[in-house]
Order: structure tokens, then C-alpha cells, then sequence
């Protein structure tokens, strides 16, 4: 389930991708709010914060597919 988050009046989403804790889903992130996500996840790649810190960071949905094959 892919949704958008608010806590406080707070978009959690945009904290996390702000601070390299989250991606942005290029297949599911269609609002207008998508841009500035974009803007803010290559601050992040940039600074090598959160997930970017990594050389070769993994996306959430290739993640999944290894852990599954490698649990059976």
C-alpha cells in the first residue's frame, strides 16, 4: 500500500524522503507534490543522507523480491 502520511500537519512522506529515509515511487507518485519530492530525493542523493549514504543503494521493491526468493 503506497499512501501519503500526516502527522501534526506534517507530510511525513516529504520528511522522510528529505532526509534520505525514503524514495520517491516514480510509478505510484503522480500529484503535484511529486516535483518538489523529486527536488528534495536528489538534495538527499546528493548530501549521501539516509539510504544514499550507501554506494550502491537498493530500491524497496528489488529489496522485496530478494528477500522472498531468498525465504523460500
Amino acid at each position: 500500500m503506497v499512501g501519503i502520511i500526516y502527522y501534526n500537519k506534517q507530510n511525513i512522506n516529504q520528511l522522510m524522503i528529505k532526509h534520505g529515509y525514503a524514495w520517491v515511487y516514480d510509478e505510484y507518485c503522480k500529484k503535484s507534490v511529486c516535483k518538489r519530492w523529486h527536488k528534495l530525493q536528489k538534495k538527499a542523493k546528493n548530501r549521501q543522507r539516509g539510504l544514499w549514504y550507501d554506494d550502491y543503494p537498493v530500491r524497496p521493491k528489488y529489496w522485496r523480491k530478494y528477500k522472498e526468493k531468498n525465504e523460500r
